[in-house]
């Protein structure tokens, strides 16, 4: 009889045991599970937190390429390449640091500027470079941040030719090869004159207040002597559109207003003699072969002038008062006075831009 309860007893507690060593064995499992579903809840948000970060860089680089696209800049009157690549880095560095950064609404990434350099040097090479950091929000306690550098690469920016090309005719549209061979009696004044316009002898105006408009370039091409003349009694003014370019010399003896909305080339002599009042003003830039004789404030030019393939001084031909009340210069136009401001690009100058890489070179922090 004891033998039986001693037996009984026996398996009793090897149940208890056996219940005892799965219970454990269970819960170490559940612990288990609990814990990897952690470790994959705090992996996916770590991923998606360095998702949101990469999002938010790439956000930043896209408004930073808007902006960059949307600039572009010309050399100034008496601007050397360097000053000019000079200024514009101050220029474009005031743009990035207008790109907006910190809490985007609507997104759950942070923008911080870390450092823009290259904006202070006199190399003509060197970058611009644009360091920043993105940090993704998953939650309030998982955060990633990644740093990017974005490359701005400046323009080579081309010496001014001393000399303005005749408009070749293979470049204007619509031109034939061989323009029509005008006489100065083909136009008739106070009437506009369209499209391209050449001849070899000299324009006069052909009446004692005449008013001619030309829409496109005027050419005097292959011609010797007083290619442009203006003499009593006639008077009045011309208008050219684009350029204005003769073979021979400018001559005015009497009032007379001349505007020229492009550029202008004299490859003779220009010399105003006039007892009356007689300006010339041009918006582009001006080519002369020789030092022009006229009085103080005749000639007015907007960009540069050459003289002898050299350019000369950058003021002597930019005072605009005159008290010449009969000449007015075009309305569409604008008055020079308004248009003039120091920091003014040449008018007709090449327009630069820089080149903004594709490249974040991101760094995960």
């Amino acid at each position: 009889m004891n033998l039986e309860k001693n037996e009984n007893g026996y398996a009793l507690l090897t149940v208890l045991m056996l219940v005892l060593l799965f219970t454990i064995l269970g819960m170490g499992l559940l612990a288990m599970n609990i814990n990897a579903s952690k470790q994959f809840n705090n992996k996916e948000e770590q991923v998606y937190a360095r998702h949101l970060a990469e999002m938010g860089l790439l956000h930043y680089h896209a408004a930073l390429t808007t902006e960059v696209e949307s600039y572009s800049f010309g050399k100034k009157s008496g601007e050397s390449n360097k000053d000019a690549l000079k200024r514009s880095r101050k220029e474009l560095c005031d743009r990035i640091n207008s790109v907006s950064t910190g809490i985007t609404p609507g997104s759950n990434y942070v923008i911080t500027t870390l450092n823009v350099s290259g904006c202070n040097t006199l190399s003509e090479e060197e970058k611009i470079l644009v360091k920043v950091e993105s940090e993704g929000i998953a939650s309030e306690n998982m955060k990633k941040s990644v740093e990017g550098t974005i490359t701005l690469s400046p323009p080579s920016i081309q010496s001014a030719s001393p000399s303005l090309p005749a408009p070749p005719l293979e470049t204007i549209p619509g031109m034939p090869v061989q323009p029509p061979n005008y006489k100065p009696k083909d136009f008739q004044p106070n009437i506009v004159n369209h499209g391209y316009v050449e001849m070899n002898v000299p324009f006069t105006p052909n009446s004692k207040k005449s008013s001619y408009h030309f829409m496109d370039h005027f050419v005097i091409r292959g011609f010797q002597g007083d290619a442009f003349v203006v003499k009593p009694p006639n008077k009045g003014n011309v208008t050219v559109e684009k350029n204005l370019y003769m073979d021979g010399n400018l001559f005015i003896q009497n009032q007379f207003c001349l505007y020229v909305k492009g550029d202008m080339v004299v490859n003779g002599n220009l010399k105003i003699q006039s007892s009356g009042h007689a300006n010339i003003y041009v918006f582009g830039n001006v080519s002369l072969s020789t030092i022009p004789e006229l009085k103080e404030n005749q000639l007015y030019v907007k960009g540069n002038v050459y003289i002898g393939g050299k350019k000369a001084s950058s003021t002597k031909y930019k005072d605009f008062s005159t008290n010449n009340k009969h000449c007015n210069v075009p309305p569409s136009w604008v008055n020079p006075d308004e248009t003039i401001p120091d920091n003014e690009t040449i008018p007709g100058s090449t327009k630069y831009e820089w080149d903004i890489g594709e490249n974040l070179n991101p760094k995960y922090l």
